[in-house]
């Protein structure tokens, strides 16, 4: 059976990030929608995002900024990215 345009695009509209795994600069396990498909729920309640310390890197000498990298590095590896705390940019600047 062929596939016309429409196929393709029906296809891409339910492609998973696996299809495309060759493109990726970071591993990622997990597989998930490239967009979202009403009837295929995947939420994750139990995940929780990696907080990095930005204050080991700045405060830590060099055993923080090993910790820093070492927890960074897991939360790009592991999901792509991750939440910064202790950079020092005022949640207020964000808020503007």
């Amino acid at each position: 059976m062929a596939s016309g345009p429409d196929d393709k695009k029906e296809r891409g509209i339910r492609a998973l990030n696996q299809e495309f795994r060759r493109y990726e600069q970071v591993r990622k396990d997990q597989a998930y929608g490239l967009s979202e498909v009403p009837e295929r729920d995947e939420f994750d309640d139990e995940f929780r995002i990696q907080t990095c310390d930005m204050g080991r890197w700045f405060d830590g000498g060099d055993q923080g900024r090993r910790q820093f990298a070492q927890q960074l590095g897991e939360a790009l590896e592991g999901i792509g990215f991750a939440i910064l705390t202790g950079h020092g940019v005022k949640p207020r600047l964000h808020q503007q």
